[in-house]
């Protein structure tokens, strides 16, 4: 039988999203990664603040970033 998230696990998803990975939430509540995904794009259609995606980064910011960090600088 398949799991079926409840209103805690929402509840999880929301305040634990910028803490955790998908692979780390599915694993702790016992479901597949893509029904973390669903949960989390279900949350942003009602509260976009909530579970918000995040932003691409691209080669741009990643050498900016390699640059700080050749440069002892706080990433």
């Amino acid at each position: 039988m398949r799991k079926m998230l409840g209103t805690q696990d929402y509840v999880t998803i929301a305040r634990e999203w910028s803490s955790k990975s998908i692979e780390q939430l599915a694993d702790e509540l016992g479901v597949s990664q893509n029904t973390i995904r669903k949960a989390a794009q279900k949350l942003r259609e009602k509260d976009p603040s909530k579970c918000a995606k995040a932003k691409r980064r691209t080669r741009d910011d990643i050498a900016e970033e390699a640059i700080r960090i050749l440069n002892g600088q706080a990433a």
